[in-house]
């Protein structure tokens, strides 16, 4: 019982720090994800598994629902970042 109100209050925390960063900076924080992703996993793990992770770098500001559909389409980590580069509000 008391690991899960942890768990819970540490979700709470992360919800709270995610919704006071930028979405430019949630973004940068993706690619970070996925190229620390590759390092470790290479090919060896399902690019899928990382997708779960998409929905707390790309949420809270307007066309992110869409701009994650868009994500979750994707086969790689090339793709992803393809994408991001293609957004008008988001360059670097």
């Amino acid at each position: 019982m008391f690991n899960r109100i942890k768990m819970i209050r540490l979700k709470q925390v992360n919800d709270t720090i995610m919704m006071q960063i930028s979405p430019k900076q949630k973004i940068k924080l993706l690619k970070h994800h996925l190229k620390l992703f590759e390092k470790l996993w290479g090919t060896s793990k399902n690019f899928d598994e990382i997708k779960k992770f998409f929905k707390i770098y790309v949420s809270d500001w307007p066309g992110a629902k869409e701009l994650r559909a868009e994500l979750m389409a994707v086969k790689n980590s090339r793709q992803v970042v393809d994408i991001l580069s293609k957004k008008s509000w988001y360059s670097s």
